[in-house]
């Protein structure tokens, strides 16, 4: 790497610490709504890790915020439901994933597809930790949601995990 591209990557990477720095400062500056936009942070990183795990099957961008958005729903951001649009949203790409992976039989694209998107998962996760950790919010209820939300998301892989070989079985 040259230093041209070094000084290009330094560049985006402040740029993206600056963004951050304004999201949580507009996120966490009225402290009421702290627990629920931790959780959109935690949310937000996982869907743009799951996305890059996709993106060489599905291209760029395969999970919206739009079409998570409409799953809308009275605790928008509860553990519970933050974790189930994780999933449903995640998870709806398989159908997808499993057609331009034609090579792979049943079982083993299932596999890749919940390997790839449970590294997108646990990367946004981690990320989101960091980001919160780093702003002195990541603590006491914003912990405890974290931790709770991602347990969900990992019950509902295996859920689905299971739901699809007794779905292979039976065709």
């Amino acid at each position: 790497m040259n230093v041209g591209d070094m000084e290009q990557q330094a560049s985006k990477e402040n740029a993206r610490i600056q963004a951050q720095v304004s999201i949580v400062q507009h996120l966490f500056g009225d402290k009421s709504k702290v627990d629920q936009n931790a959780l959109k942070i935690l949310f937000q990183e996982a869907i743009d890790q799951i996305n890059q795990a996709l993106e060489a099957d599905l291209g760029p961008d395969a999970i919206s915020a739009e079409k998570l958005a409409e799953q809308g729903c009275k605790d928008y951001w509860s553990p519970e439901n933050t974790a189930g649009r994780i999933v449903q949203g995640t998870t709806a790409m398989f159908e997808a994933f499993r057609t331009t992976n034609p090579k792979l039989d049943d079982e083993a694209a299932l596999d890749r597809f919940i390997k790839d998107i449970g590294g997108g998962i646990e990367q946004g996760f981690q990320q989101a930790r960091d980001i919160l950790t780093g702003f002195g919010v990541f603590d006491a209820g914003i912990k405890d949601n974290a931790e709770k939300t991602y347990k969900l998301v990992q019950q509902g892989l295996q859920d689905f995990r299971a739901q699809q070989l007794d779905k292979m079985r039976t065709e």
